[in-house]
């Protein structure tokens, strides 16, 4: 789509440039003998003033477009780095916008037409160009928030009855995919108002004996939605795949939502400016899944994951919660819950109480625990991309103090990635190996070294 936008921009702009120089308007055998009759007052070629206007708006989209996002990226308005792939996107779609818009004030008629649908086009193309560098809305039903699957069938799924030990000495026959629908899952503790959960469930959870799962829990960021971490993650691939190399075992992976809309920072605590959602995913969604699902109660059998906002609050949720969740896969997460200015993100989500807020930070729980062994069995995997080189300051940070604080804690950096879904693909296909290994999948347990031999990516080494 983004290369078949591009050339049609490319080809209206050339079109209108090659008709201007060829047959410029305004330009009759009245006027040509007014000008012979008066050359002392020397027009302007319309050939030239053509030229001139797209230049002009070519000129002035680029500095613009290369200004606004270079700006934005230095001073992370968004909170998040752009990257350089995201601020060159940026400038030659504007400069192209830029060049269109100026055709469609100078020409007139049917070309004055033509000129504003490639003004349109150049547009389109712009954001293509940036969502390809993010990879956030991979169909065109996630860009306006309608979930790309049919309700999840929930009487296909049993109770478990089986381990994967012995799954993996009598496998039976188990379909090839696993299944994937949508849940809403109730705010039956919280009252949160949440949007529709995903769901995937692995083909050994859908044989007449179903095997006794691992969890993955995968929050999207923000904006983002349960459909954007299964689109744009890949992670029906990414299971299926893994499954399809381990007899039909993968882990039952549940996207919910954490945001309740697109708009909201919610930073996944519990408060009275968007609700309890940290008892949402804690409780909640925990215990639907527990109750409805395949899967195993233990901790060590339960891993939560996120991108951007969605890492932040799956790190949370993995501290402050250690005796649920014992693994951690984090791509793209900041140092912590943050919503603009941190005065007010503590008077408006936590009443005012500064020390309610420190016991969200990771940094600050991790201190708390420096001494003892609450996460001597936790296992942290932080993901950034080479090109936000914010995230990956962050995920060394957090690392390195998760690992003073007696966890397992590892950093990946992925190359040529920004703070995008590539970055989130890359560190999950690394990820997941070594910690579905160590939720009972495989054995012996791959380093992530090992994996990341084959996806490509940087293992840090930190003492």
């Amino acid at each position: 789509m983004t290369k078949v936008l591009l050339g049609l921009t490319l080809i209206g702009i050339v079109l209108l440039v090659i008709l201007s120089i060829i047959r410029p308007q305004g330009t009759n055998a009245n006027s040509r003998l007014r000008s012979n009759a008066n050359t002392s007052s020397k027009p302007s070629s319309p050939r030239l003033r053509t030229i001139r206007w797209v230049c002009i708006g070519a000129i002035t989209g680029l500095v613009a477009g290369f200004g606004i996002t270079w700006l934005l990226d230095h001073y992370l308005v968004f909170g998040v780095m752009l990257g350089m792939d995201v601020i060159i996107a940026a400038a030659w779609s504007v400069m192209l916008v830029g060049a269109a818009i100026a055709l469609s004030i100078i020409t007139h008629s049917w070309r004055k037409v033509l000129a504003i649908v490639t003004t349109v086009l150049a547009v389109c193309s712009t954001a293509t160009q940036i969502n390809e560098v993010y990879g956030e809305y991979p169909t065109l039903g996630s860009v306006v928030d309608i979930t790309s699957f049919e309700p999840l069938d929930l009487s296909r799924i049993g109770k478990a009855t089986q381990s994967a030990q012995q799954w993996r000495e009598h496998p039976t026959q188990a379909p090839k995919q696993g299944m994937v629908g949508s849940v809403n899952i109730p705010a039956t503790a919280s009252g949160f108002k949440a949007r529709t959960a995903v769901v995937y469930v692995p083909p050994a959870g859908l044989v007449p004996q179903p095997v006794r799962l691992p969890v993955l829990i995968m929050m999207a960021g923000q904006p983002g939605s349960p459909d954007r971490a299964f689109l744009a993650g890949q992670l029906p691939q990414i299971a299926n795949q893994y499954a399809q190399q381990h007899h039909g075992l993968a882990p039952v992976i549940v996207a919910p939502d954490q945001l309740g809309s697109a708009l909201h920072n919610t930073l996944c605590v519990n408060s009275t400016k968007y609700g309890n959602v940290e008892t949402y995913i804690t409780k909640d969604v925990t215990d639907w899944i527990v109750n409805h699902l395949p899967v195993s109660k233990e901790p060590q059998h339960w891993a939560i994951a996120g991108f951007s906002q969605g890492a932040t609050c799956a790190v949370q949720f993995g501290l402050r919660y250690p005796e649920r969740y014992g693994h951690i896969i984090a791509s793209s997460s900041e140092l912590g819950p943050h919503n603009g200015n941190e005065t007010r993100m503590i008077r408006d989500f936590f009443n005012g109480n500064a020390a309610a807020y420190r016991a969200h930070v990771p940094l600050d729980i991790l201190h708390e625990h420096i001494h003892d062994q609450v996460f001597a069995h936790s296992t942290l995997i932080m993901g950034a991309g080479t090109l936000d080189s914010k995230s990956i300051s962050n995920a060394k940070t957090i690392t390195q103090a998760a690992r003073l604080a007696g966890m397992d804690a590892t950093t990946i950096i992925v190359p040529n990635t920004g703070h995008d879904w590539h970055t989130v693909q890359a560190t999950l296909r690394t990820a997941l190996p070594t910690v579905c290994a160590q939720m009972g999948l495989d054995f012996p347990i791959p380093t992530l070294k090992d994996t990341a031999a084959t996806t490509g990516v940087r293992v840090v080494e930190q003492k």
